[in-house]
């Protein structure tokens, strides 16, 4: 299934900076800004967000947790505050006879209990599809199914991570992907006396980065009750403008105001992606472009169509295919496939020409 167009603009907010490798980010500054005052913020901080107000808006500082130093040993959680959080429920079923034995089979044998979420994240992601149609189910019809939006992924590794008894959460919130802020939900398990994040929806491998703005967090027992009126605050009711992102080594600042993108004449202009593309006689085409579409920007001269497409590089699924009797160029980076694609006369030429005129700087 889809959201019709309008419905779908409303839930979503749009980045003010595209982002090279939304998966590389380590810690993410954002200014939240709710489009009716009158309705407010939902509280936003949490173990890894921090708040502060600032006229009017909220200025979070979210960091991605740094991953366990040594080996994290498989032994039942013991405090009685995280029983909830290995019990099984209606949604997250993790005493469910398939659960259970899938559980065994991915992560059974591993002693290191971080690795083992490691790999329950990974089997998630490379064995789930998405499907927009399927927005809550059980975790024993997804193990079935193997389709779902988010929130089923969400489910899923929840169940999985309970039956190899791992304490285990849900959060919901917004995540960056593709030049929007959209609806998001993934898993945190408790790990090394501390609650990390795992996202098989939105997957690469190792702990979730940064690029991502939790509104709460539950075991679900209710069905998710607890956090419906945090979410109904922040979904399609905020703004979201990226401040400062780190990643890498280096930290990006962001000027207030500044667009994601801009086009002089000829020259179009990324400072999120590091790109800057002297097009010459080529127009600049739909470079407003967001998810769900892939594409960054498109050139067009003549009868001949150069595009530029994002694309999550993990987990590797199909490669990327030429258009009819075009061309295609695919460069991996970090967890995103870069993907130029060509069509028309002589696209192959086309290509390899048009790309002496792009210029990539490191974007961090």
């Amino acid at each position: 299934g889809t959201l019709p167009a309008d419905l779908y603009e409303r839930t979503v907010a749009r980045s003010n900076l595209r982002l090279a490798d939304g998966a590389a980010v380590d810690r993410l500054v954002l200014r939240v800004r709710p489009r009716d005052p009158a309705v407010g913020l939902p509280d936003l901080a949490a173990h890894n967000q921090s708040v502060a107000a600032r006229g009017g808006a909220a200025l979070v500082e979210v960091r991605r947790p740094a991953p366990p130093a040594g080996t994290v040993p498989r032994r039942p959680a013991a405090a009685a505050e995280l029983a909830l959080y290995l019990a099984p429920n209606a949604l997250v079923e993790s005493g469910h006879p398939e659960i259970v034995a899938l559980a065994r089979e991915i992560a059974g044998a591993e002693p290191d209990a971080y690795r083992a979420a490691l790999a329950l994240t990974r089997w998630t992601a490379e064995h789930m599809t998405m499907d927009a149609g399927i927005v809550m189910a059980p975790a024993s019809e997804l193990v079935r199914e193997r389709k779902g939006t988010c929130m089923g992924y969400a489910t899923l590794l929840a169940a999985l991570a309970r039956a190899a008894g791992i304490p285990s959460r849900i959060v919901m919130g917004y995540v960056y992907y593709g030049g929007i802020w959209g609806g998001h939900a993934w898993t945190e398990m408790w790990l090394d006396e501390r609650w990390l994040p795992f996202d098989a929806a939105v997957y690469a491998p190792g702990l979730a980065s940064a690029a991502r703005l939790a509104a709460g967090a539950g075991s679900f027992a209710d069905g998710g009750g607890e956090l419906l009126g945090a979410i109904g605050r922040l979904f399609g009711r905020v703004e979201v403008e990226i401040v400062e992102a780190e990643g890498a080594g280096r930290v990006l600042r962001v000027p207030e105001g500044r667009a994601a993108y801009t086009v002089e004449g000829s020259v179009y202009t990324n400072p999120g992606l590091g790109l800057r593309i002297d097009a010459g006689p080529y127009a600049i085409e739909r470079a407003d472009s967001t998810w769900p579409s892939m594409l960054v920007v498109a050139f067009r001269r003549g009868a001949t169509t150069i595009e530029l497409h994002q694309r999550p590089r993990h987990p590797e699924r199909a490669a990327a295919e030429p258009p009819d009797g075009g061309a295609v160029v695919a460069e991996p980076e970090g967890a995103t496939l870069w993907v130029w694609t060509a069509a028309g006369p002589d696209a192959e030429g086309a290509l390899r020409d048009f790309l002496q005129r792009v210029e990539k700087r490191p974007a961090w």
